[in-house]
């Protein structure tokens, strides 16, 4: 559950991180009309940088699994309890 969470905010936070930051560095914005070369070069760019980020992705999630546990109250068998 704590990979997800840590997933869904990352990519919450990616994607409009790259669409904005495509509009703020040329000044246009991101459509289907740009480009095919330019797309998959941008493509490839926001790909390559996603893959850098997953061991942090991934150690993220490890830490936020007691917090989790704490949060749904789980003991170590993945139990809940009172």
């Amino acid at each position: 559950l704590s990979y997800v969470v840590t997933e869904l905010a990352f990519w919450a936070v990616a994607l409009p991180g790259a669409y904005f930051g495509y509009h703020q560095t040329t000044g246009e914005w991101l459509s289907l009309d740009t480009d095919r070369a330019q797309l998959l070069g941008l493509a490839a760019a926001f790909v390559t940088g996603v893959r850098f980020a997953v061991p942090l992705r991934m150690g993220a999630a490890l830490a936020l699994v007691p917090t989790m546990q704490r949060v749904l109250k789980l003991d170590a068998e993945g139990k809940q309890t009172n």
